[in-house]
């Protein structure tokens, strides 16, 4: 578990992320496993003089154009240089009491269980894992029972046109009056 701050109103909250809920933990997963034999075998690719190089033992290196490792990259965000914001982990999130109705069309992509001390409720706020230029929405919704879950994705914006929707598939009065009858006599 990783300590994580808050900031509600100006009082500090401070609570524990546990592990990140993958859709492993909630489905399971199967492993493709190839043998020859009982030696298991590995991916990888031939190179041209015909050597095969495993998967991992590549890496990706950010160069210029004669192959010379770069060291720093500028990242422009809008036109302007952009620098890079500490992580939720390393600077308190302000929380900001938000309603149930904002999770409406909100996309969840990750949520972390959480352990802290809460009155019940949902509170909008931000969240980045590591040092990121930029944060990703996120709500924390505290349950009753001490239960809290961070709910990181970005909201979608949808345009809801009421409560209920009614399709008319068959209009049974149009057809009545316009269908002939079949008259078998004409055959």
């Amino acid at each position: 578990m990783k300590p994580i701050k808050f900031i509600l109103e100006g009082v500090p909250i401070e609570g524990a992320l546990q592990s990140k809920v993958a859709k492993k933990d909630l489905y399971g997963y199967a492993k493709k496993l190839v043998l020859k034999g009982d030696v298991p075998l590995e991916k990888g690719y031939i190179s041209s003089e015909g050597k095969l190089i495993p998967r991992k033992a590549l890496s990706l290196e950010k160069c210029d154009p004669l192959g010379s490792p770069i060291e720093a990259i500028q990242i422009e965000l809008n036109g302007e240089v952009a620098e890079k914001k500490p992580s939720t982990l390393e600077e308190p999130a302000q929380l900001v009491q938000a309603k149930i109705t904002d999770l409406v069309g909100f996309n969840v992509t990750d949520v972390y269980p959480l352990q802290l001390k809460l009155n019940p409720g949902l509170y909008a706020t931000q969240f980045s894992y590591y040092a990121n230029i930029l944060r990703k929405e996120a709500f924390l919704l505290v349950k009753e029972d001490d239960q809290a879950f961070l709910l990181v994705g970005e909201a979608k914006s949808t345009a809801w046109i009421g409560n209920v929707v009614l399709y008319d598939f068959f209009n049974t009065t149009e057809e009545e009056e316009e269908s002939d009858e079949l008259d078998f006599d004409m055959i």
